[in-house]
């Protein structure tokens, strides 16, 4: 889970964007979009869904935050996952 945070006025939406380098469609988030305030910073959950990912290797994904009104945006959640034997 990571936390998106808003250290502006006002309320901040934002938007997420998942891709793969490789190994199909094994990234998820919990929701595509939210909206952060000063007081309450918004949660996204990042998820592998396991019945794609089918060799034991190393899998690379990118989450892309954008956000029109954040002058940081875009953003960018580099995720690795080591697959292993079971």
């Amino acid at each position: 889970t990571i936390s998106i945070l808003n250290q502006g006025q006002g309320s901040l939406g934002w938007t997420a964007q998942v891709s793969t380098l490789s190994g199909g469609d094994w990234l998820r988030v919990s929701t595509d979009r939210g909206s952060a305030g000063p007081e309450s910073p918004s949660s996204l959950e990042i998820r592998v869904d396991p019945s794609v990912v089918a060799n034991p290797t190393t899998y690379y994904g990118q989450i892309r935050l954008d956000s029109p009104s954040a002058d940081n945006s875009p953003q960018y959640v580099t995720v690795m996952l080591n697959a292993l034997n079971s």
